[in-house]
């Protein structure tokens, strides 16, 4: 919720201000306020962590799938800090990983989403 006051936009959330479903829409107009959503209604918003990436292996290719968080870009790194496979532009919430040589190894998975908030994921191979 904002108020407007000229140009300023005042954050109401420190004061306690509560619009009840008896008022009607001519005090709500009349009031000043007005109701701003920053994100699509009945869509959970989620933190982009590490518990929100799930990576499995099927048929030998490593599977990544977040939850509700779209990917842009995903980086993998072995061991030693060498970039040995990247992904870029995915625009999606699961990705299959084609071009990654298989081996026994620790793998770090560095995941971009598309509001650039980046994790990293520990796969043991």
């Amino acid at each position: 919720m904002k108020k407007h006051i000229s140009i300023l936009m005042l954050s109401l959330a420190p004061m306690a201000s509560s619009l009840s479903a008896s008022d009607n829409n001519a005090q709500l107009r009349n009031s000043g306020f007005e109701l701003v959503y920053t994100q699509a209604l009945g869509i959970p918003s989620e933190d982009f962590t590490p518990n929100s990436v799930v990576v499995y292996r099927n048929m030998n290719l490593f599977h990544v799938k977040t939850k509700g968080i779209t990917m842009k870009e995903m980086k993998v790194y072995d061991a030693s800090g060498r970039l040995i496979y990247k992904q870029s532009d995915i625009n999606a919430t699961t990705s299959v990983l084609t071009g990654l040589t298989q081996a026994d190894e620790v793998l770090f998975m560095k995941i971009t989403s598309e509001d650039d908030v980046t994790v990293n994921v520990k796969v043991i191979n």
